[in-house]
């Protein structure tokens, strides 16, 4: 592979790795120490069509068994950031919902990404003159 590809393939997962992991561990360390699975469960569940997913559902978009999957809701339960019920349809169904704090949690990672990329962005833009000098740039 050419020498110069490889460098721009390098810097480019440089500034990715610094434009998510970075902050990402930063809100980890502010939130109960979750891991970064848990936060993505977070995420999902939030921006879920429907109020409450059923067990096997998050298992589904976490990728674990139900058994490692009831072992997160478990931990969301504890911090209040989630309860569980029966479903009314059918009692054996387990549905997850989050609760107000597990809803606030999710938009304060979402703002504290979003300001750290708006930040990284605007840093990528300081020094700039135009559009002539954007397209030198390799």
């Amino acid at each position: 592979m050419n020498t110069k590809i490889q460098k721009n393939i390098s810097d480019t997962v440089s500034l990715v790795l610094d434009c998510f992991y970075g902050p990402l561990m930063e809100v980890i360390a502010a939130t109960d120490n979750l891991t970064a699975k848990q936060l993505g469960l977070l995420g999902a569940i939030s921006r879920s069509p429907v109020s409450s997913l059923t067990m096997t559902d998050v298992a589904r978009l976490t990728g674990n068994s139900t058994a490692a999957a009831t072992g997160m809701v478990d931990r969301f339960e504890k911090l209040g950031y989630a309860t569980r019920s029966h479903s009314t349809d059918d009692r054996r169904k387990v549905m997850v919902q989050l609760t107000q704090r597990g809803l606030s949690m999710t938009e304060k990672i979402a703002r504290a990404l979003f300001d750290h990329l708006y930040e990284k962005a605007v840093d990528a833009g300081d020094g700039v003159d135009g559009d002539a000098e954007l397209a030198q740039r390799p």
